[in-house]
This record gives structure tokens, sequence and C-alpha cells, in this order.
């Protein structure tokens, strides 16, 4: 990740020397060196790659590779602003950039898929469930079109296609997609990459919600060990692990094990996404259930109430994750106001 850092950050000054700093050599680099930062979860340095990328695109005019890299700049700005949590700045960048590929390069071109898919998962974040199912559709038949319907590269949608049916409370139909997913990226990548195992973990939540808890927890735990070796122990993927077999402990009963296991995944998503995003009120919010088993009844209150504070002023009142909290916290209330005798 240094040398590729470092390699970028020459790249960008040599051309900036030869082109100047306005060009698009210069922001399919610069672009290029947000990816990295963004792997690295480097939010902030990315943030200002991709900004400056599509600054850069939005001045330049003449060149045949304008049009694509003016697209692909505008999705990556969108995309970081989605993992910070910022669904409405995302959502207006993604709406313009697919607005330009459907213009500029056509109803079949890839990097439309590819803003499709991305515009499916900012329209999950947000709870627009009904909107998802379209997005993602259009995206595999061109994604089909272009490769067949075997290729590895499909299976990143029929993940996504799982992701939806878990959502929406369809399981069963969920784990024909999730499988597949699977079936595709390890026949390509082997069974220790970090995309399989998030494909298997994605596997593992479906078959947690059918209760099928001891296929789930294999899998999480296989996924745990891919995700610290491949991309170290505070990778926001491990927190979100830490997170579901956190959830399966809870669920067997294990309340102490859950309850260490959400503190773990809370400190990575507190570090890596920060204290006021959506997903650290999830965290927050299973920990106060877990909490509120163990009979930690104080601290589950002022977990539950951080919790709602982040997701009103984030997603809103009326946000399914925000509903769900709310009832919890609602419960515990009202548990603390029973007569005791």
């Amino acid at each position: 990740m240094a040398e590729a850092l470092d390699r970028a950050n020459q790249a960008v000054q040599i051309l900036e020397e030869a082109c100047g700093p306005v060009h698009p050599d210069v922001a399919n680099v610069v672009l290029c060196r947000g990816d990295v930062h963004q792997d690295a979860a480097r939010y902030d340095q990315a943030e200002r790659d991709y900004e400056r990328a599509v600054a850069i695109m939005d001045q330049v005019s003449g060149f045949a590779t304008v049009d694509r890299l003016r697209v692909q700049s505008l999705g990556r700005l969108a995309g970081i602003h989605r993992v910070r949590g910022r669904y409405e700045v995302a959502e207006r960048l993604f709406e313009r950039a697919v607005e330009d590929a459907e213009r500029c390069l056509g109803p079949m071109d890839l990097d439309l898929a590819n803003l499709l898919n991305d515009l499916a998962v900012l329209r999950k974040s947000q709870g627009r469930f009904g909107e998802m199912a379209p997005l993602y559709l259009r995206a595999l038949a061109i994604n089909r079109k272009a490769f067949g319907p075997d290729d590895p590269r499909l299976a990143t949608l029929y993940h996504n296609l799982g992701g939806l049916a878990h959502a929406r409370g369809r399981f069963k139909r969920g784990v024909v997609f999730a499988r597949r997913a699977v079936e595709l990226r390890e026949r390509a990548l082997g069974p220790d990459h970090a995309a399989v195992a998030a494909d298997q973990a994605a596997l593992a939540a479906l078959l947690d919600a059918q209760k099928k808890y001891d296929e789930a927890e294999g899998l999480y735990r296989k996924a745990l060990g891919v995700f610290e070796r491949s991309l170290g122990p505070d990778h926001y993927e491990v927190a979100v692990t830490l997170n579901n077999l956190a959830a399966i402990a809870h669920a067997r009963g294990r309340t102490g094990e859950s309850v260490a296991l959400y503190r773990r995944a809370l400190i990575i998503k507190e570090q890596r996404l920060g204290p006021e995003h959506p997903e650290t009120a999830v965290t927050l919010n299973n920990l106060g259930m877990s909490l509120m088993v163990q009979g930690d009844d104080e601290e589950a209150l002022q977990v539950f109430e951080r919790a709602l504070r982040i997701l009103d002023a984030t997603v809103g009142p009326d946000h399914p994750r925000a509903v769900v909290c709310r009832r919890n916290y609602q419960r515990l209330v009202r548990k603390d106001e029973t007569p005791r005798t």
C-alpha cells in the first residue's frame, strides 16, 4: 500500500510538470491515488483526491477520455460520501453521474452498470428498499451481456441482490443469490481472498436470519480470519463481522461474549467511520440489547440514547434503523418503569 501511494504521488508530480495541473491525465492518477487511500480507509485523503479529480474534469474539454473519466470521478466522490454517511450529498452526485453516463456513454455501458449498483447500495443505506431491485437487475443485465452468465464479475451483483433480500426479510431467496456469489468469486480468486470472505459473510447473515446458526457462525469465523490476515485487525470489514458474530452469540444466550464482540466492533467503527456515523449507531443499538439482557440497564440506556441521537441526526427518525432502535429504547424504559414487588 505504501509503495502504491509513493508511485501515485510521483506520477502526479511528473504529470503536473508535463501537462499542467488541469489535465485529464492528472485527474486519472489523482483518482487512482484516491482509491489507494480508500482501500486503506483513509477517507479524508480519498475524499480530497476525488474532489480534485471532479474539479479537473469539470474544467477540461476536447479530450476523448473526458466523458468517461468525469463519470468515474463523480461516482468515486459519491461513493466516499456514502461511506461517510452523507447520503443526501451522495445521492445528488450519483444521480448526476448516472445521467451523464446514460447520455455520454450509452445505456449498456459498464461504467453505467457500476453506478446503478452503487446507487442501489445507497438506497439501502437510506432505507429505500423498493427502489433497489430495478437498479441491480439493470446492472446485472448489462454485465451478463458483456461477460456472460458465469463470469466472476457478476458476483458483486449477486452479493448485493442477496443483501437486498435480507433487508426485505426474504431470506431463502437471498441465500440463492449469496451462494451464487460465493461460487463465482471463489472459482476465480480461491477460498482465502477477502472478496470471497465478504461473500461468505453475506451468506452467513442470511443463514443467521433463518436461525441456521451453526453454518452461519462457521462462515463468519472463517471470514473474520481472512479479513484480519488480509485487511488488518482494525478494518471496517472486521468490525462488521465482529458485529454479526456478536449477534449470533446473543441469540444463542452467550451474552457476555456478545457484549465483548460488540465493544470490539464499536471501537473499530468509531475509529474508521467516526463516532457520529449511522453505522456506529447500529452497533451501539446492538450493544444496548446485549447489555439489557445482561442486566446492565444503566449503560444500556446511555447506549440507546446515543444511538438514537446519531440516527435521528443522520438518517432521520423514520428510517427503519431509527425505528428499531427507538423501539428497543422504549422497551428498556418501560422495563424500568415496571413496579417491583
